[in-house]
């Protein structure tokens, strides 16, 4: 009779069936300040030969993280997974991301699961399953985010590189019975110029927002674009 129980930082899990597997969720990554992670759910294996794997804890920011879903298996042989913790907003005036499902990945595709993890394009609808929706950015972030947004699309026009196309039907086993409105919404022209990080180079984005006369430096942290105040030469 075997019992296999683990406990990530964060959820507890209790292994209770015969054959069963609990896991508890991890903590949310924390950031400097108030930003704690958030809390990783629990896990509870009650039915014989079931899997219980709870959600982990979303990123702290301005405030805590969301916290990752509770998962109690009753029943003989299943396997249930609980939904990751939403992310919170953040200190440049990001909304805090949605909350994802664990298996988008493995039913869709790793480039499908790394866009849903993803802040959407502005307009674009959420169709991504089991994602949580996302919290409304600053006006001044939005501002930001469209300005570099239209420097990478310059990018692409001036390498002579595809704005769609990245992502295919072939990429996730259920790709291609997506309805058709989740499939354009994930390969819409320019959806690649938002979701990219790393074909166009964050030093030439910095330099076309200086020529711009703009007082801000862009990195990425998190998968996310984050804006900073250049305070010295705003003095």
């Amino acid at each position: 009779m075997q019992k296999i129980q683990q406990t990530a930082d964060g959820g507890n899990a209790h292994a209770e069936g015969d054959y069963s597997y609990a896991e508890g969720g991890a903590a949310g990554d924390s950031v400097t300040g108030t930003g704690i992670g958030g809390d990783g759910g629990h896990a509870h294996a009650v039915g014989r030969n079931s899997t219980a794997i709870a959600g982990n804890g979303g990123r702290g920011g301005v405030g805590k993280g969301g916290c990752g879903m509770d998962v109690v298996t009753m029943q003989d042989d299943v396997t249930s997974y609980g939904g990751h913790g939403g992310e919170s907003n953040q200190h440049d005036g990001r909304g805090g991301r949605g909350g994802l499902s664990p298996m988008l990945a493995d039913m869709f595709g790793t480039e499908f699961a790394r866009r849903a993890s993803m802040k959407l394009p502005y307009g674009a609808l959420n169709t991504f399953p089991g994602r949580g929706g996302d919290t409304p950015d600053t006006p001044r972030y939005m501002a930001r985010r469209l300005i570099v947004e239209r420097a990478k699309a310059n990018y692409y026009s001036e390498t002579n590189t595809p704005t769609e196309g990245a992502i295919k039907a072939t990429d996730g086993r259920f790709f291609h019975i997506m309805p058709l409105e989740w499939r354009q919404a994930l390969t819409g022209k320019y959806s690649d110029v938002w979701y990219d990080r790393e074909f166009v180079p964050l030093s030439w984005i910095n330099q076309q927002v200086s020529q711009e006369g703009h007082m801000w430096t862009v990195t990425i942290e998190a998968g996310e674009y984050v804006f900073t105040d250049n305070v010295a030469e705003s003095r």
